[in-house]
């Protein structure tokens, strides 16, 4: 794929005219990305066994696939994407389920934000942070809250600080957060003129005032990192926060139910792979089996 110069990583701005220019190449044929990413599947695979009964973390797993490109999956090719159709994305989604269940949770918020972008967020705002998932930058989340609030009401505030802003919150169940490099954290935004918006504040993972914390015991993959998220007194940039308005339909929901559902096809397909290689090279019959050998 041909390379691109960036913006930093750690520090996106507004997207200049050049770097929005668009590109003459192609999206890629199934099999293309098939080929490109069955490899690291197959790598993953190996460790998957050992990384679940040691609760090893998959940081070098999410290395790899974003070494590759995965995360920039559903970006266009004009912002330096792969351009993947939604069929070719959760095809591959299920692929990765099945080499290790846990890795299509850990990226569901990554994929969830860069969806989040083409349905409720401004396209003029789109080019930054698209630039940086194709750059192999993972977005995390932090969004569920406990206790109750009313509908539409976050209890995680932005504050207005001179020429910027000042976040303070706590979030929890913030899955796939610990691998990420950026995370997009809903907010309640309190304006100069007195009125409140729900708004995507994005930090940098390790910015001062932000804690990952990994103390999640609850459901889930033990793998997909569903701690706590906490913010004191961090700096966020104007050009950091995404104003969203929720008063259409949205494919989100659909969105992230199709991530469950692909993790659970991926499961299928690994409990009928671990099935055949266990039954296969068994010998032992019976008299009132109905083959001459178990596999049979």
């Amino acid at each position: 794929m041909e390379s691109l110069t960036h913006p930093p990583r750690t520090a996106p701005g507004n997207p200049s005219p050049a770097a929005e220019s668009p590109r003459t190449a192609q999206p890629p044929s199934y099999d293309q990305l098939a080929d490109r990413f069955r490899p690291i599947f197959a790598r993953i695979a190996q460790g998957a066994v050992q990384r679940e009964n040691e609760r090893l973390l998959a940081h070098d797993a999410v290395a790899w696939l974003a070494q590759a490109g995965f995360g920039a999956l559903r970006v266009p090719v004009a912002q330096g994407g792969l351009g993947a159709s939604v069929e070719q994305f959760f095809d591959l989604l299920i692929e990765l389920g099945e080499a290790d269940s846990n890795l299509p949770q850990i990226l569901r918020a990554h994929f969830g934000f860069i969806e989040r972008l083409f349905a409720e967020i401004d396209p003029a705002l789109h080019g930054p942070w698209l630039r940086l998932a194709a750059d192999g930058v993972i977005f995390g989340n932090a969004t569920t809250e406990l206790g109750e609030g009313p509908l539409g009401q976050m209890q995680t505030t932005l504050r207005r600080d001179g020429d910027g802003w000042r976040l303070e919150g706590d979030k929890y169940y913030s899955t796939g957060t610990l691998y990420a490099e950026w995370i997009a954290v809903s907010a309640q935004r309190h304006n100069d003129d007195g009125s409140n918006d729900r708004v995507i504040a994005l930090v940098p993972s390790e910015a001062p005032g932000v804690e990952r914390v990994d103390d999640w015991r609850g459901f889930g993959q033990r793998l997909s990192a569903s701690g706590s998220t906490r913010f004191r007194n961090v700096r966020v940039d104007p050009a950091h926060v995404l104003l969203y308005v929720r008063d259409q339909p949205t494919p989100l929901t659909a969105q992230f139910q199709l991530t469950h559902l692909a993790t659970l096809a991926g499961i299928a397909r690994a409990i009928v792979r671990d099935a055949v290689d266990f039954v296969r090279p068994r010998k032992r019959v019976y008299s009132h089996g109905s083959g001459s050998t178990p596999r049979e």
